[in-house]
């Protein structure tokens, strides 16, 4: 595959739990019925900053997806579309290590996925803010442990999931405070 190609895929998969918040987006009477905190952004900001994390996950998904293909056949054209500095940190560790580390990695990449394509189903499909805080939780908790991960890997893409990091602390809190406030 080529590199536009690798980034396609990764961007479509990483993006696909965006898609859950467009088929469940929240009824106006059911928003407007959830007392929230002072402190709960304005409605439009949620878009543009979720679209960048989507794509941040994107590219990561891609990245850890590349350097699976490189470790499985060392003389794949994975090697040439990685960058050179992503290159030489794989190969930098040992051949086992760095695959243990990469499985790993995807697993939790998956993992975070099916918990962030949850949260709009249950939050607002289901009218559920505690069932949407148990899962934006369980977020938060796989990403606390999925970034060290990255960062022993790939630190690009470790810091990619820094903002995204960032923005589910900030969700959980504010999913927090409408459970209590409700």
């Amino acid at each position: 595959m080529t590199r536009v190609a690798w980034y396609a895929l990764g961007l479509l998969v990483g993006m696909a739990p965006g898609f859950t918040g467009y088929w469940f987006r929240p009824e106006a009477w059911y928003f407007e019925e959830l007392r929230r905190p002072s402190w709960n952004p304005p409605a439009w900001i949620f878009g543009p900053v979720w679209t960048t994390l989507y794509v941040f996950m994107g590219i990561v998904l891609t990245r850890l997806l590349l350097m699976r293909s490189a470790l499985a056949d060392p003389h794949s054209k994975a090697w040439m579309v990685m960058s050179p500095a992503m290159g030489a940190r794989v190969r930098g560790l040992a051949m086992t290590q760095a695959s243990v580390h990469v499985s790993h990695a995807l697993v939790m990449f998956g993992i975070q996925w099916v918990f962030n394509a949850l949260w709009s189903p249950l939050f607002f499909g289901m009218k559920s803010p505690m069932l949407g805080l148990v899962d934006i939780a369980l977020l938060w908790l796989t990403l606390r442990r999925m970034i060290p991960v990255l960062w022993r890997i790939d630190r690009f893409a470790a810091g990619l999931f820094i903002p995204y990091f960032a923005w589910v602390s900030f969700a959980t809190a504010l999913n927090a405070a409408i459970v209590q406030l409700n």
